[in-house]
């Protein structure tokens, strides 16, 4: 049996779905033309990019 533990990360990424490139969210993230990326710290949730 082999066991991998998990890494700890400091931050994890989020792709956020817009329908536009003015900032619209979309409700469909699949049929989103247009995704911003971030990260937000995991302890603190503050926003890092």
């Amino acid at each position: 049996m082999i066991h991998i533990e998990p890494v700890s990360r400091e931050a994890v990424c989020i792709a956020v779905p817009f329908t536009d490139q003015t900032g619209t969210g979309s409700r469909h993230f699949g049929l989103a033309p247009y995704f911003a990326l971030t990260k937000r710290h995991v302890e603190t949730v503050h926003i890092l990019e």
